[in-house]
């Protein structure tokens, strides 16, 4: 519907592409929350990177 010319799947395997997306917020621990109630399957709880950035990661497919 958004491509109207059509568009070429990445992979047709399981396992994710490698690849991410990121979004940044002041609030980590309430996006994560609320994605994950949203359905998303989550790879690792928010952790605090060496550098100070606290990332998780979530996997989903339309999912939000």
């Amino acid at each position: 519907m958004h491509i109207p010319d059509g568009y070429v799947n990445a992979s047709s395997l399981s396992k994710p592409l490698g690849m991410e997306v990121a979004f940044t917020t002041p609030l980590v621990y309430d996006a994560h929350v609320k994605a994950v109630a949203a359905g998303v399957v989550e790879l690792n709880t928010p952790e605090t990177k060496p550098w100070g950035q606290v990332v998780p990661y979530v996997f989903g497919q339309n999912s939000i």
